[in-house]
């Protein structure tokens, strides 16, 4: 199941996170935080 979170980041933050997914190392920024926390977690 997943669930929905609302948080807030710098912008420049948010500017690195759609340069990504335009860059297609992601598909979109839910899962570019996804990938990257679950990286992290481990």
């Amino acid at each position: 199941k997943m669930s929905q979170v609302q948080v807030r980041v710098p912008e420049k933050l948010l500017e690195t996170l759609d340069r990504w997914v335009e860059e297609g190392r992601f598909k979109s920024r839910s899962d570019a935080i996804r990938v990257i926390l679950s990286q992290y977690e481990e």
